[in-house]
């Protein structure tokens, strides 16, 4: 199959894929909300969600997303490769049928599609380089499952759904003779931009990116955030030293009433001192006195830092999972985080 603008179907004659415009996304995000209703019985995505990810800097929809149309030109699923920021080393692909025409066989010709865009984006990553293409989804999307199966996928982590319901005020945390304080916006967001990366240095499949086009990202990102609150951001001091940082959401797409924990880091000389679980109490604290009764945050079940552990101390229990697969496209020296550097 190749990578054209408009492409004739195999599997279904008469059916095709053409270029996505942002003109689709309503009757896109109608066909993912229905599937994850569906499938796992909850929406997952919004438009407003979508809409940001489409726009994104660096997106090129018309070499990344197709349309599944047929014959009376009606929108009937989607696919596309994820790849909008350097180094491009790791690409995303995600295949959408509407739920009652899903069809393994038309889901492998359009993730071939993405497959093959992504093959098209090679010459963007450095020479040398590692290239895999991943998919993500909950581990009960068996469908999705079979599709990566077939396609040669495997399946390389397992990241878990934590929550803690709140029945009560939580006690705030004890600091330990650290200073934790909201960040002052925008004033103070390069640094927490800074703050994410160094935070996620220490993740399995971190990938280092340029500085300034991820505060771009990221600007773009909050800009586009209904749920993005600067008082939930916090920082954590050790006199004028940055030693940890947390950011929450009051909501997330499939739940708004749900607190969120997008991130917590503990810098490399301020760990084992307590801060990491301070730093989560605050954020159960403070998401309390906005009534939020419950808080959920996602984590790699082999975190190198064992943060599994962590959360399960401060109460919090594992209610889902996530897969993630990825496929070498090409071979090469992999830029992303294996294991712990314990150099620095």
């Amino acid at each position: 199959m190749k990578n054209e603008k408009l492409c004739q179907l195999i599997t279904h004659p008469g059916w095709y894929l053409r270029p996505f415009t942002l003109a689709d996304a309503p009757a896109v995000v109608e066909i993912m909300r229905a599937s994850s209703l569906a499938n796992l019985g909850y929406a997952d995505v919004t438009l407003e969600e979508m809409l940001s990810d489409w726009t994104a800097p660096g997106m090129d929809l018309e070499a990344t997303a197709r349309v599944l149309v047929d014959e009376q030109g009606q929108i009937i699923g989607y696919c596309d490769v994820w790849d909008p920021e350097a180094p491009h080393v790791n690409k995303w692909c995600w295949i959408e049928i509407r739920h009652d025409l899903w069809d393994q066989a038309l889901a492998l010709e359009m993730l071939s599609w993405s497959e093959q865009a992504a093959r098209a984006r090679l010459h963007l990553a450095p020479e040398g380089a590692r290239v895999v293409l991943g998919y993500g989804l909950n581990t009960k999307e068996v469908r999705y499952k079979k599709m990566l199966d077939a396609a040669g996928f495997e399946c390389v982590r397992h990241y878990h759904r934590m929550q803690i319901d709140l029945a009560k005020e939580p006690d705030k945390p004890v600091l330990n003779g650290f200073e934790v304080r909201p960040m002052r916006y925008p004033q103070e967001f390069p640094m927490a931009v800074s703050a994410i990366q160094e935070g996620f240095r220490d993740h399995w499949g971190h990938i280092e990116r340029d500085e300034q086009e991820s505060l771009a990202h990221w600007q773009h990102t909050v800009d586009n955030d209904p749920h993005f609150d600067p008082k939930l951001w916090f920082f954590a001091f050790a006199g004028e030293q940055l030693a940890g940082f947390c950011y929450c959401k009051p909501g997330i797409s499939e739940d708004p009433e749900m607190g969120w924990v997008s991130q917590l880091a503990v810098m490399r000389p301020y760990r084992r001192q307590g801060l990491g679980k301070a730093l989560l109490q605050h954020a159960f604290y403070e998401l309390y006195q906005r009534d939020r009764r419950k808080v959920a945050l996602g984590v790699d079940a082999a975190s190198l830092t064992n943060a599994t552990h962590l959360y399960e101390s401060a109460g919090m229990h594992i209610v889902r999972q996530y897969d993630t697969y990825h496929k070498e496209l090409r071979p090469g020296k992999d830029l992303s985080t294996q294991e712990l550097d314990n150099t620095e």
